[in-house]
């Protein structure tokens, strides 16, 4: 995890560890999270509320065993406000 004050660098190092893992034929997940509070929010944003998760623990479960079930990844989350909303 990569933790600090915006405007260090954070993101520019991740995305260099993005671009190498991508060569090296690593599947790369990469969420700009900038004014949300979840990944599930995102989601949310992108294919709309799916009637059938109605709960954001529903939502948060279905999204994280998509995750799960990929091979090795890099999975980038960045501009996130607070990291306990992932853990």
């Amino acid at each position: 995890a990569l933790v600090g004050d915006g405007g260090v660098g954070k993101s520019v190092l991740a995305e260099l560890v993005a671009v190498r893992a991508k060569s090296d034929d690593m599947p790369v997940i990469w969420f700009d999270l900038s004014g949300r509070k979840t990944l599930t929010s995102l989601f949310a944003a992108y294919h709309g509320d799916h009637p059938v998760f109605k709960t954001e623990a529903e939502r948060s479960a279905r999204v994280r065993d998509a995750l799960n079930n990929l091979p090795e990844k890099l999975l980038v989350l960045d501009n996130v406000e607070d990291a306990a909303h992932f853990t």
